[in-house]
């Protein structure tokens, strides 16, 4: 865990658009460090199932798929705020290279510096229901890194002949913000080709970092190793691996009390949830236990799923294959001190510049306001917990 690790949480993304800045201004003033917005048309759970006893947030009206365009909230948040970074994830697929180019110098100056992008293969419930297709998509991803860093650096015109694009006398005469600081771009992704093209592209200066969802992704023991492969390769291209970022995304289910963890345990959306979310099903799960995940090991959550195909027969069947024990290895589970505590074994060491906090449990509450404020609360706790427990580490 680098000495500057900063902390931070997801901003809301539903309506009254209200909220957006409401948050951004709320966790500014709690002392985060930053938020980090979802570029997504849908939620990553059948709508099947968004049903009050499985979901109970869905009571009160709310729906877990409003979601507003990501690049907007984000402009939404650095408006409202002075200090707070912004991130924001996409993928390299459904936007141009010079389209994300000019978003990305457009936040850069809206924020003054304060933006960072983290960019993906995407996923395929945003494409095909939406007649898309996601084509070559870790290819796309190191082209357009590639393009951006190239037009985002030269105000001269480009010409470039890749796979992909092909530029000719292409100019972005909009600048950094900064201009010996060009906004950071970051590689968004798990173990394998993700991690390969952040190497690559790290090293041809094209990339600034890696980002990954835990525990899915991997174990404390691959963050870091992975932190330490990507930083080498800055110094094989001969930059500062100090001036890089890696960004650690827990998914976690935080509760008060230890008589709710059956409860978590045992719902039918997070027991799903569990099989589902894995970068390599079979593989995963193999790391997690000897039982065989239902949904098969050549199964791929960002290639093979969309949750409005999934009926509720389905989707019940394959919840109830899971063991609940998998929901608490897919998931950092438990009270704020215990969750602090799993999260520390990932960010124990130096490494990590951004930590994010996701908190799965919002979703099985009620929806009402004291409930989201009791959420807010806990990861509050747990963030305070985090940045004590790595204070003491480090000195």
């Amino acid at each position: 865990m680098a000495k500057q690790m900063k902390l931070g949480c997801p901003v809301p993304y539903f309506p009254p658009a209200e909220l957006v800045g409401f948050g951004a201004q709320m966790y500014e003033q709690q002392g985060l460090d930053f938020i980090l917005n979802g570029d997504q048309l849908n939620l990553a759970i059948p709508r099947s199932i968004c049903t009050p006893d499985i979901v109970p947030a869905v009571t009160l009206d709310f729906d877990l798929d409003l979601w507003m365009e990501g690049f907007l909230i984000s402009a939404m948040a650095a408006a409202a705020t002075t200090s707070l970074g912004i991130a924001q994830c996409c993928d390299a697929v459904r936007r141009p290279a010079s389209l994300l180019a000019q978003q990305l110098l457009t936040m850069d100056h809206l924020t003054k510096g304060r933006f960072f992008l983290c960019i993906g293969a995407g996923e395929q419930k945003q494409f095909s229901p939406y007649g898309l297709e996601r084509r070559k998509p870790f290819l796309h991803v190191q082209e357009s890194m590639r393009v951006m860093r190239r037009l985002v650096t030269s105000p001269e015109p480009i010409n470039y002949d890749g796979p992909i694009w092909t530029l000719r006398n292409a100019i972005m005469r909009l600048m950094p913000y900064e201009q010996s600081r060009p906004p950071k771009v970051c590689v968004l992704g798990g173990p394998g080709k993700a991690v390969e093209l952040a190497e690559t592209a790290i090293r041809e200066g094209d990339c600034d970092g890696f980002a990954t969802w835990m525990p899915p992704a991997g174990d404390p023991e691959w963050w870091n190793t992975t932190i330490a492969r990507l930083r080498k390769a800055a110094v094989d291209g001969d930059r500062d691996p100090d001036d890089l970022n890696f960004v650690c995304m827990m998914t976690c289910l935080i509760y008060a009390n230890d008589d709710e963890r059956e409860f978590f345990e045992q719902n039918m959306a997070m027991r799903f949830h569990a099989a589902l979310e894995t970068p390599g099903a079979g593989a995963t799960w193999e790391r997690w236990g000897p039982t065989k995940n239902p949904l098969g090991d050549d199964y791929f959550y960002a290639r093979d799923f969309v949750p409005m195909d999934w009926t509720r027969e389905e989707t019940l069947r394959i919840a109830k294959q899971v063991p609940p024990a998998m929901v608490s290895k897919s998931k950092l589970l438990g009270n704020p001190a215990s969750v602090a505590e799993q999260i520390i074994e990932y960010v124990g060491e130096p490494g990590t510049t951004h930590l994010l906090l996701g908190n799965f449990a919002d979703i099985l509450r009620s929806g009402d306001w004291a409930d989201a404020s009791e959420q807010r609360n806990l990861v509050g706790e747990t963030l305070s917990v985090v940045r004590n427990r790595t204070s003491a580490i480090l000195s």
